[in-house]
């Protein structure tokens, strides 16, 4: 099990085409993408759906869960008729901050690994 020792550093993505942002403790990365919310153009549905996600009484436990079952934690959600997915990740210490699987310039480009 996840202690809260160990729900940090994590990465927020807010899609695949955007750079990842390191915070260090997983309610801080929360807090950051409930904040986040209102910088996208999303329907009111949408919005409160992806802000019942981040903030409801569960989130940061049902986000710890996903990170300690999967590695990751993806919400998906949709900008007109573009679908994307939030992507909260644990950030490896031992690969120089960068979340693990992400390769450094100049590393072969592949499928990542387990």
């Amino acid at each position: 099990m996840i202690t809260e020792k160990e729900l940090g550093p994590v990465a927020v993505q807010w899609c695949s085409d955007a750079q990842p942002v390191t915070f260090a403790h997983l309610a801080a990365a929360l807090a950051a993408a409930r904040e986040g919310l209102d910088l996208l153009p999303l329907s009111k549905t949408e919005h409160r759906w992806l802000d019942a996600m981040l903030a409801g009484e569960d989130a940061e436990a049902w986000a710890a869960k996903n990170l300690e079952q999967r590695g990751i934690w993806t919400v998906p959600y949709q900008v007109g008729a573009i679908i994307n997915e939030l992507i909260i990740r644990p950030v490896s210490e031992d690969a120089g901050g960068r979340e693990r699987g992400q390769a450094l310039p100049g590393d072969p480009v592949g499928p990542p690994g387990p």
